[in-house]
């Protein structure tokens, strides 16, 4: 049985019984028809536009926002170390008694009966 050539493969814009030139034209849009997709193309346009610029508001606030948290943990970082320093200077002054007296000694006082001399630069 021979296979014939022209059915192997056809899709429909490529038969051959359709010529391109015979397309009929559209009739014209009614002026209402036209003005109501123009409208509706506007107010497409608005939404979107109004949608993109939302999201990129907030793209921009959510940026700021973790500059900001970055800063704040560093922030706390360098608080929490002041605070281990704080409180190991409170540990040294209730427990070492050595580091008391030194303390004292650089601010000027002395025990009773200790003369204390001050040697400047």
């Amino acid at each position: 049985m021979p296979v014939n050539q022209d059915n192997i493969l056809a899709f429909q814009g490529a038969r051959k019984d359709r010529k391109v030139g015979n397309r009929k034209p559209r009739p014209a849009l009614h002026p209402s028809v036209r003005r109501r997709r123009l409208l509706w193309l506007a107010v497409m346009a608005i939404v979107s536009i109004y949608t993109l610029y939302g999201w990129i508001t907030q793209q921009n606030r959510i940026w700021e926002k973790e500059q900001q948290l970055a800063a704040k943990k560093q922030q706390l970082a360098s608080m929490q170390e002041t605070n281990r320093l704080l409180q190991e200077e409170i540990r040294r002054l209730k427990t070492d008694e050595n580091y008391l007296l030194e303390l004292a000694h650089s601010m000027g006082y002395g025990k009773p009966g200790e003369e204390i001399y001050t040697i400047r630069e």
